[in-house]
């Protein structure tokens, strides 16, 4: 929570792009695919621009909410990531 909330302080999207990684990571580690599918999910969809950076970090959410589909089973899901 701690660098989640520095990085909505300092009004940085790309630490609460890595903020929402590591949060998504430690709920899957946690057993949590909903929570951690919702987090990814929603953090890919706040990285706009075109820019490396935030291509890299919208790619990185991405991949990993398509990952969390794909163990719940849902191709079709993951395939639209």
């Amino acid at each position: 929570m701690q660098a989640r909330e520095a990085a909505e302080a300092a009004e940085d999207t790309f630490g609460q792009a890595g903020a929402a990684y590591q949060r998504t990571c430690a709920l899957l580690r946690a057993g949590r695919l909903d929570d951690a599918e919702q987090t990814a999910v929603s953090a890919a969809d706040t990285v706009r621009g075109t820019d490396p950076q935030s291509m890299t970090w919208r790619g990185a959410l991405t991949l990993i909410s398509a990952i969390i589909a794909a163990r719940r089973s849902d191709s079709a899901e993951a395939a639209d990531r």
